[in-house]
Protein backbone atom coordinates (compact mmCIF):
# COMPACT_ATOMS: atom_id res chain seq x y z
CA UNK A 1 0.00 0.00 0.00
CA UNK A 2 2.85 2.40 0.78
CA UNK A 3 4.31 1.88 -2.68
CA UNK A 4 0.92 2.55 -4.28
CA UNK A 5 0.53 5.84 -2.39
CA UNK A 6 4.08 6.85 -3.24
CA UNK A 7 3.55 5.86 -6.86
CA UNK A 8 0.38 7.92 -7.14
CA UNK A 9 2.08 10.88 -5.51
CA UNK A 10 5.01 10.70 -7.90
CA UNK A 11 2.75 10.29 -10.92
CA UNK A 12 0.83 13.39 -9.91
CA UNK A 13 4.04 15.36 -9.48
CA UNK A 14 5.71 14.14 -12.66
CA UNK A 15 2.76 14.10 -15.00
CA UNK A 16 1.10 17.33 -13.97
CA UNK A 17 3.98 19.72 -13.45
CA UNK A 18 2.17 23.01 -13.31
CA UNK A 19 1.91 26.37 -11.67
CA UNK A 20 -1.67 27.05 -12.64
CA UNK A 21 -4.74 28.39 -11.03
CA UNK A 22 -7.72 26.23 -11.89
CA UNK A 23 -10.65 27.91 -13.60
CA UNK A 24 -13.77 26.59 -15.27
CA UNK A 25 -13.36 27.02 -19.01
CA UNK A 26 -16.57 25.36 -20.16
CA UNK A 27 -17.90 28.65 -21.44
CA UNK A 28 -14.58 29.68 -23.01
CA UNK A 29 -14.32 26.96 -25.65
CA UNK A 30 -14.29 28.77 -28.96
CA UNK A 31 -12.84 25.97 -31.07
CA UNK A 32 -14.03 22.70 -29.52
CA UNK A 33 -12.46 19.38 -30.38
CA UNK A 34 -14.41 17.16 -32.72
CA UNK A 35 -15.55 13.73 -31.56
CA UNK A 36 -12.74 12.22 -33.64
CA UNK A 37 -10.18 14.51 -32.01
CA UNK A 38 -11.55 13.75 -28.55
CA UNK A 39 -11.27 9.99 -29.24
CA UNK A 40 -7.70 10.49 -30.45
CA UNK A 41 -6.81 12.40 -27.27
CA UNK A 42 -8.30 9.61 -25.16
CA UNK A 43 -6.27 7.01 -27.05
CA UNK A 44 -3.06 9.02 -26.79
CA UNK A 45 -3.52 9.52 -23.05
CA UNK A 46 -4.38 5.86 -22.45
CA UNK A 47 -1.29 4.77 -24.38
CA UNK A 48 0.92 7.15 -22.38
CA UNK A 49 -0.57 6.00 -19.07
CA UNK A 50 -0.01 2.36 -20.02
CA UNK A 51 3.61 3.07 -20.94
CA UNK A 52 4.25 5.17 -17.82
CA UNK A 53 2.63 2.85 -15.26
CA UNK A 54 5.48 0.31 -14.99
CA UNK A 55 8.00 3.15 -14.90
CA UNK A 56 6.08 4.83 -12.08
CA UNK A 57 6.20 1.55 -10.17
CA UNK A 58 9.97 1.32 -10.77
CA UNK A 59 10.35 4.88 -9.53
CA UNK A 60 8.26 4.22 -6.43
CA UNK A 61 10.31 1.11 -5.68
CA UNK A 62 13.58 3.05 -6.05
CA UNK A 63 12.27 5.82 -3.79
CA UNK A 64 11.34 3.27 -1.13
CA UNK A 65 14.81 1.74 -1.36
CA UNK A 66 16.40 5.19 -1.06
CA UNK A 67 14.33 5.93 2.04
CA UNK A 68 15.21 2.56 3.54
CA UNK A 69 18.88 3.25 2.87
CA UNK A 70 18.64 6.76 4.35
CA UNK A 71 17.13 5.38 7.51
CA UNK A 72 19.62 2.52 7.85
CA UNK A 73 22.06 2.57 10.74
CA UNK A 74 24.85 2.73 8.18
CA UNK A 75 23.57 4.14 4.87
CA UNK A 76 25.28 2.70 1.80
CA UNK A 77 26.66 5.52 -0.35
CA UNK A 78 27.18 3.29 -3.38
CA UNK A 79 23.59 2.05 -3.19
CA UNK A 80 22.35 5.64 -2.88
CA UNK A 81 24.30 6.63 -5.98
CA UNK A 82 23.05 3.59 -7.92
CA UNK A 83 19.44 4.25 -6.93
CA UNK A 84 19.75 7.96 -7.72
CA UNK A 85 20.99 7.16 -11.23
CA UNK A 86 18.19 4.63 -11.64
CA UNK A 87 15.63 7.22 -10.50
CA UNK A 88 17.01 9.83 -12.86
CA UNK A 89 16.80 7.45 -15.80
CA UNK A 90 13.25 6.47 -14.91
CA UNK A 91 12.13 10.09 -14.51
CA UNK A 92 13.63 10.93 -17.91
CA UNK A 93 11.71 8.04 -19.50
CA UNK A 94 8.46 9.20 -17.89
CA UNK A 95 9.02 12.75 -19.11
CA UNK A 96 9.79 11.48 -22.61
CA UNK A 97 6.46 9.64 -22.62
CA UNK A 98 4.74 12.82 -21.42
CA UNK A 99 6.44 14.87 -24.12
CA UNK A 100 5.53 12.39 -26.84
CA UNK A 101 1.89 12.36 -25.76
CA UNK A 102 1.77 16.17 -25.83
CA UNK A 103 3.31 16.20 -29.34
CA UNK A 104 0.72 13.67 -30.49
CA UNK A 105 -2.16 15.65 -28.98
CA UNK A 106 -0.95 18.89 -30.54
CA UNK A 107 -0.61 17.02 -33.82
CA UNK A 108 -4.36 16.36 -34.00
CA UNK A 109 -5.26 20.04 -33.66
CA UNK A 110 -6.29 22.19 -36.57
CA UNK A 111 -4.17 25.26 -37.35
CA UNK A 112 -6.93 27.43 -35.86
CA UNK A 113 -6.98 25.38 -32.65
CA UNK A 114 -3.18 25.61 -32.38
CA UNK A 115 -3.33 29.38 -32.83
CA UNK A 116 -6.04 29.65 -30.17
CA UNK A 117 -4.03 27.44 -27.80
CA UNK A 118 -0.94 29.57 -28.37
CA UNK A 119 -2.93 32.69 -27.47
CA UNK A 120 -4.28 31.01 -24.33
CA UNK A 121 -0.71 30.11 -23.29
CA UNK A 122 0.15 33.79 -22.95
CA UNK A 123 -2.52 34.45 -20.34
CA UNK A 124 -1.24 34.93 -16.79
CA UNK A 125 -3.40 32.14 -15.34
CA UNK A 126 -2.44 29.61 -18.03
CA UNK A 127 -1.01 26.34 -16.72
CA UNK A 128 2.68 25.79 -17.45
CA UNK A 129 1.88 22.26 -18.60
CA UNK A 130 0.62 22.24 -22.20
CA UNK A 131 -1.52 19.13 -21.76
CA UNK A 132 -3.23 20.73 -18.78
CA UNK A 133 -3.84 23.87 -20.81
CA UNK A 134 -5.39 21.72 -23.56
CA UNK A 135 -7.65 20.10 -20.95
CA UNK A 136 -8.82 23.51 -19.85
CA UNK A 137 -9.16 25.16 -23.26
CA UNK A 138 -10.85 22.24 -25.02
CA UNK A 139 -12.75 20.80 -22.02
CA UNK A 140 -10.90 17.50 -22.13
CA UNK A 141 -11.86 15.42 -19.08
CA UNK A 142 -9.07 14.87 -16.57
CA UNK A 143 -7.69 11.36 -16.37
Amino acid sequence: MKINVTMLFLIVILLTITVSAQTDSSSNVKLPLSATQMDAVKNIRNKAATEAAPLALQLATAVKQIYDNMLADAPNAKLREKLSKQMTGTVVKILLIKGQSIREMVGILTPEQKKFLKTEMTKPDAPADLSELMERVFNIPKM
